[in-house]
């Protein structure tokens, strides 16, 4: 009875061998599709700390400024930003520079030569779409 059984399955997958051999390819795609979307899903589900989300969420108000700060505005930081410079006060007219952090009042920006303080500059970042201008 077995060896009938099997012959008749090998008769039917012959016969019917491109229904087959799709079938296994779309099993085969599919267990991946899940396979790769559990492990996505249980990467998201790693609390990296949970806490600090929250945290952030209940304090948003500016941090308390010391006496000795006399700015009027508080910096924001964040992760520098690589942008494009314009000055007459540099040689070849342009520059490049990072954005350490801003402020209501200005920029802090890193630039491998120094240029007088309080000197006017245009700025635009670097991976800003050409639509964009520079910003006095």
């Amino acid at each position: 009875m077995s060896v009938q059984l099997v012959e008749s399955i090998s008769t039917w997958v012959w016969a019917n061998l491109p229904f087959v051999v799709g079938g296994l390819v779309g099993f085969v795609v599919l267990s991946m599709l899940f396979l790769a979307n559990r492990r996505r899903n249980r990467l998201a589900t790693i609390p990296v700390n949970p806490g600090t989300h929250t945290e952030k969420a209940l304090n948003w108000a500016p941090p308390e400024q010391s006496f000795a700060d006399r700015r009027g505005a508080v910096r924001r930081d964040g992760q520098p930003v690589r942008v494009l410079l314009a000055s007459s006060a540099f040689r070849n007219g342009m520059n490049d520079g990072y954005v350490l952090d801003r402020s209501t009042g200005g920029l802090r920006v890193a630039m491998p030569s120094a240029i007088p303080v309080g000197s006017t500059m245009q700025v635009r970042a670097v991976m800003a779409p050409d639509t964009i201008g520079f910003v006095t």
